[in-house]
Parts: C-alpha cells; structure tokens; sequence
C-alpha cells in the first residue's frame, strides 16, 4: 500500500466541471485557476513535499495551466516528477511552446509508460531523466537514502482525476 510508505497530499487539477467544458475556454476556468494556485502555494507552504508527482497534459490549452502550475512549483522549489499518459509533444512546431516544454522539464524527472514512448520528449529531457512504469510509481527511483528521517516520503500528487476515483485510498 503507497500509505504505508508515502504521506500523500492531493490537489485535484480540473477546472472544467462537465465533460463539455473541456477543450474549451471560459471565464470560469481562469478564476478557478487562480484558486487553484492559492490552493497549490498554500499546500506547498504547508505540507513541505519532498517532491511533486503530476499528470502532466503535454499538449493544446491544458499543458498552458499545467505549465503555469508547474512554473509555480519550479519557484518554490519543489522537485517534479511528471508521469505521462499521453503524447504529442514531439509534434508541437510553435518555438514559444517548445520553449515552454524546455523550462518546464529543467530538472524534472519523467515517467512514461514505455520505451516507445521517449521519442516525444527527447529534445527535452536527457536519458537519465527518464524512468519507465507502467501505470504506476517505479518505487526504485526515488532513492530514500537522501530524504529527511522520517518514516514516509511526503509528497504531493498534482491529477486531474477526482479523489472518487480512489486516489485518496491509496
């Protein structure tokens, strides 16, 4: 059980509230992303996790919040590992996105679900920054030699699945 060796925080990160939201702009995501930022710098402040763990949406109008998001925690200093479940980035032709995926992988590390799948971040992140899991925590690349003495990891897990989906009881 993740329980028994990590001490989870979660922030769930939709701000779509119905299935037609999505893809789509509103008023109402931007203010809800807002709170979500107050949420996000209040946890880090709070919780102090040793790292974040994030679903990251690589590509359209969502990676633009998660890429603000990720931005807010590459300030306060919170080491990132973005856990992938989707593709695209490696078609992305826009220099200013390209340059947004080059900040936003200084210094994070990747999961992705196969070796088939690194050709998409590639231009971003080297070899070594990259671990392979499938659909899971690979437990063997988070070295808990050069962690705080504490009895569980402390971490904070960024999605945009809801807590009903069981995440919390893990």
């Amino acid at each position: 059980c993740i329980r028994d060796r990590f001490e989870p925080g979660y922030i769930n990160l939709s701000t779509s509230t119905s299935v037609q939201e999505v893809g789509r702009f509103a008023i109402r995501k931007v203010i809800s992303l807002l709170k979500l930022l107050l949420v996000l710098y209040r946890s880090v402040r709070s919780q102090k996790p040793e790292l974040c763990y994030m679903t990251l949406t690589g590509t359209g109008n969502a990676f633009i919040k998660d890429y603000i998001l990720v931005r807010t925690l590459q300030l306060l200093r919170v080491p990132i590992i973005f856990h992938f479940h989707n593709k695209g980035i490696s078609k992305e032709q826009s220099l200013l996105r390209k340059r947004m995926y080059a900040t936003c992988f200084s210094n994070a590390r990747v999961i992705l679900l196969s070796p088939l799948l690194a050709y998409d971040v590639k231009g971003y992140v080297k070899p070594e920054q990259i671990s392979y899991c499938p659909n899971g925590i690979e437990l063997a690349a988070y070295n808990p030699e050069n962690r705080q003495t504490r009895d569980k990891c402390r971490f904070l897990f960024l999605s945009n699945m809801m807590s009903e989906k069981g995440v919390i009881e893990l």
